[in-house]
Order: C-alpha cells, then sequence, then structure tokens
C-alpha cells in the first residue's frame, strides 16, 4: 500500500477526521460563528424588543401626538422607518458600547464613524462624523447630538476575554469530534514498479472525481469501477458510535450563557425555550429593556426639551407595556379594578390592550365606585355622634 496515495485520498475526500458537514469549509471562522451567534443574539433580541416600545410626548403632562412623536415613532429620517432606526442605534450601542445620533434638518442619523473632543465645563464638540458613505465637513456641538453610553465596562471586550479560552476549548473538542468519528478507508493496490504518464493520470481523476462522486453521492447508489487489483477498505472505528456533538454543544451553550448574563438577557429568550415564557419576558423588560429606555430618554429629553419644559412635564417616555404579554382573560379583573379605582380610564386600558382609543370624552374620564370614600369621612358615614370613635378599621 502507497502511503502518499493513502494520505491523498484523506485529504481529497475529507476522511482525516471531519464528521461536521459544512464545519470543514469554514475552518476557523467556524468556531469563531459561535460567539458572533450568541452576540449577535442578545444583541438582536434586546434592540428588536426595544424598537417595539412607544415614544410617548406629553405637553404640560397631557399626552400630545405632534412633530416629535412622528419623527421617533415613524420616520426619524428620509430613508429609515421608527423600528429600523431604532433598531440599528441600539444596535451599535450594545456592541461598541455607545452611539451617536446626530440631529439635522429635523431628522436624526446614527453615525458610523465619529471622533470627540471632550470637555470638562463645556459641552463636547464632534468631529469626523460619518453616516454610511457621506462624511459630515463641520463639527457638531454637543448640544446637536444624541450621545448615549452604555457603561465604562465593553461588554464586547469581556465576552472576547472569556471566548480566549473557551474558543480553544471548543476547537479541541471538534478536533476530538472528528477523530473519534471519522470515515477511514484503505485503499489496495498491487505494486507496481513504474507507471506510464497516460495511467498516472487516470489514477489521479480516479482519486479526486471518481472517488468524490462515489463518496458523496446523493442517489440511490453509485457505481465505482475499480483498476484490476485494487481494493477498498473501510477500516473500524470501535469510537465513532459512542462519541457525539454533546461535548461541543455543552461548551456552545456555555458561551450563550456567558453572553445572556452579560447582556443581562434571560438565557430561555435566547435559546427558543417557551416554558415559563412571561416570567422571562418581565423579567427582559425589567432588568434589560427599562435600564436603556431610561438612558435613551434621559439623553432625548436633555437634547430635545428645555429644563422649563421638562419641569412642567413637557418631556418623552418609553412605554414598555405594549410589549409586555397581555392576556385578555387575565387582565379583565386587574383592568376592572383600575377603572373602578380612578386609576385608569376607559382608554387607558385600551392601550394597555394595544387597542386603539376611543374618541369619545367619556373614554378619558376618570370615573370611581361609589364605595370609596374620603377617609376623614369614614366616622360620620358609619353614624352615631361620637364619630371619633366610630371609626373603621381599613
Amino acid at each position: 500500500m502507497d502511503v502518499k496515495i493513502l494520505n491523498k485520498i484523506k485529504r481529497l475526500f475529507r476522511l482525516d477526521g471531519t464528521g461536521l458537514p459544512g464545519l470543514v469549509e469554514l475552518g476557523l471562522s467556524a468556531e469563531l460563528s459561535y460567539k458572533k451567534l450568541a452576540v449577535d443574539s442578545c444583541v438582536n433580541l434586546i434592540a428588536s424588543t426595544l424598537a417595539g416600545c412607544e415614544f410617548v410626548t406629553f405637553e404640560e403632562g397631557r399626552e400630545v401626538r405632534k412633530d416629535n412623536y412622528y419623527l421617533l415613532n415613524v420616520r426619524p429620517n428620509i430613508n429609515q422607518s421608527g423600528g429600523v432606526f431604532w433598531r440599528s442605534a441600539v444596535s451599535k450601542l450594545l456592541k461598541a458600547n455607545e452611539v451617536l445620533i446626530i440631529m439635522q434638518d429635523n431628522n436624526l442619523y446614527v453615525a458610523d464613524s465619529f471622533s470627540v473632543e471632550k470637555y470638562a465645563v463645556y459641552p463636547n464638540i464632534y468631529d469626523n462624523v460619518t453616516v454610511g458613505s457621506l462624511s459630515f465637513n463641520r463639527s457638531f456641538h454637543g448640544d446637536d447630538v444624541l450621545h448615549i453610553k452604555l457603561n465604562d465596562e465593553n461588554i464586547r471586550r469581556l465576552i472576547d476575554g472569556i471566548y480566549a479560552d473557551y474558543g480553544k476549548l471548543i476547537a479541541s473538542a471538534v478536533g476530538v469530534y472528528k477523530r473519534k468519528n471519522a470515515l477511514r478507508l484503505l485503499v489496495e493496490e498491487p505494486a507496481v514498479s513504474s507507471m506510464q504518464e497516460e495511467e498516472r493520470k487516470k489514477r489521479k481523476n480516479l482519486y479526486e472525481k471518481d472517488f468524490r462522486t462515489w463518496i458523496e453521492a446523493d442517489g440511490v447508489g453509485a457505481v465505482l469501477p475499480l483498476p484490476l487489483g485494487m481494493k477498498v477498505h473501510e477500516r473500524a472505528n470501535s469510537d465513532r458510535i459512542q462519541h457525539t456533538s454533546r461535548d461541543m454543544r455543552a461548551l456552545i451553550d456555555d458561551i450563550m450563557d456567558y453572553a445572556a448574563t452579560a447582556y443581562k438577557v434571560p438565557v430561555r429568550l435566547l435559546k427558543g425555550d417557551v416554558a415559563e415564557l412571561n416570567q422571562a419576558v418581565n423579567a427582559l423588560i425589567i432588568f434589560t429593556i427599562k435600564p436603556l429606555a431610561k438612558l435613551i430618554t434621559d439623553e432625548i429629553n436633555a437634547k430635545m426639551y428645555s429644563k422649563a419644559g421638562y419641569l412642567r412635564r413637557t418631556y418623552v417616555k418609553i412605554n414598555t407595556r405594549r410589549i409586555a404579554m397581555v392576556d385578555v382573560a387575565t387582565y379583565a379583573t386587574a383592568a376592572d379594578k383600575l377603572f373602578a379605582a380612578g386609576i385608569a380610564t376607559v382608554n387607558d386600558n385600551r392601550r394597555l390592550l394595544d387597542m386603539e382609543p376611543v374618541e369619545e370624552a367619556w373614554a378619558n374620564k376618570h370615573f370611581v365606585t361609589k364605595n370609596y370614600s374620603d377617609i376623614t369621612q369614614v366616622g360620620r358615614l358609619e353614624g352615631g355622634k361620637n364619630s371619633e370613635t366610630n371609626t373603621k378599621t381599613l
């Protein structure tokens, strides 16, 4: 048996230990893609969820829908809808730890790159701002941009540090899996003292084309004529059946868990587990979406609204209730209590159910049942002249 011929077959047909279809062609990038999958899954989940929230605008405590409402929810700029814009902005914020949104001609744009000159007691100056292929040949004052920073620690840097070791472990597990599940062949052929050029070409074509077609055949069968005296044997591998890809899967699950922890995302949402979905969604809203919403609205209110207006309750808020899971039947009792206690109007309850408000004056009024009274009047209502002693325990 010619060792060189055997090695050529192993290289050509990937018989040197590849048990993962499609993974070999990717090489090292396949291993790195696990980290990208974990990061992108977290970022896309958070960005898509936050983009589904509503920016609610108020003027002196009264909800209104004017230019800022349209700008923030529907059309931030001529080329992007509100959902697309905020997904892009939040994705950049989570990946780069900061995002710069410039305000230009009553439009909002997410900057792809920029440089900043920081000042201690004056607004920062932003230069070299680019949006797509457009470079702005001017400086932006700090009051003309929305600069949102996530935190001092770059989450991506932390995940990269964790993956520096886990990447090696995954690569090692892949290698073990491939070696244990490799298809090993031995080619037996008669010894040939010399081989003519024509015969050498035929033999090369056999190894490089015919064997590939035979091994990778997708049909019901394939025929491979062998030269006289040549035999092909599969070498038994006792570990092939016992060894599975669970070791790799466990390591990949660890990467997903670490990424979910870093981004504060419930891991069951990341993996598509629908068990206890309502609790997982609520956890995402409380620990991830609301803190991000506050970062964004604080910057918007500081740059797009005045201090005097804000103190008179003229500002923007992000309504996260629309993304919460609300079951109509379950909410019915709570809605009745909210309405009866004068906390919510008919339209308030309809908005919680993602229904359009009723354009009637009564739908925006607050009602209260007759069972409620001023606490100072309880003694009198109970009757008796000594009202101080005729009190109700609440």
